[in-house]
């Protein structure tokens, strides 16, 4: 299903970059340019029921990484902090002026870096596996729809209100099948300066 290949290759991206410190800006085209929509896999987003006892979690984001692909098509990455942490990839898709989002897909790679394992003794330790990511699991879903701004240079300022559709989780999260949310950025195009919030309710 592309839905699974989709969130396969933004886990591996985001794990790969969870170093917290420096990220190098992501090339995406070697896994976006097989994707389609992902919209019919997925089935229609149903909202939940009156009375379900969804939690809200929240989280800010923070530096943001822009590649603009084929097919008016945007993809962002964002560090991610707070309730879910980890790494957020949006995939826009705009019309034809490329200035309304029409749709596309996201994916939450949730994942923690434990604290540095400081060996006693020798002096030569430089940290090992127990420092790296630990992925918690991913949650992701389609985007119905928002707005983006652009700066008087053309460059990517904010993105307002993107609305997300939650489909799936896995791992931890592989009892989620429908939640919903948002994310708000600004100085989106300013990687030391973008910042934002997502909101997930599931």
């Amino acid at each position: 299903m592309h839905i699974k290949r989709f969130v396969s290759a933004v886990s591996l991206t985001a794990l790969a970059g969870l170093g917290w410190t420096i990220i190098a800006r992501p090339n995406y085209s070697s896994f976006l340019s097989p994707l389609t929509s992902i919209k019919n896999a997925v089935g229609t987003f149903k909202k939940p029921a009156e009375t379900s006892t969804a939690t809200v979690h929240s989280g800010l984001l923070s530096r943001a990484r822009v590649s603009y692909v084929e097919n008016n098509r945007l993809v962002i990455t964002m560090d991610a902090v707070g309730d879910l942490p980890g790494a957020l990839t949006l995939m826009i898709d705009r019309d034809g002026s490329g200035r309304a989002v029409i749709g596309g897909e996201w994916a939450l790679v949730v994942a923690e870096i434990p604290p540095p394992d400081n060996h006693q003794g020798n002096g030569n330790d430089h940290g090992g596996p127990s420092d790296q990511p630990i992925q918690k699991g991913t949650l992701s879903g389609t985007i119905s729809g928002g707005s983006i701004s652009f700066s008087a240079d053309g460059k990517l300022a904010s993105i307002d209100a993107l609305q997300l559709n939650l489909n799936l989780g896995s791992q931890t999260f592989k009892n989620v099948s429908s939640g919903d949310g948002t994310v708000q950025v600004v100085n989106v195009e300013n990687y030391p300066l973008s910042s934002g919030s997502i909101s997930l309710s599931f």
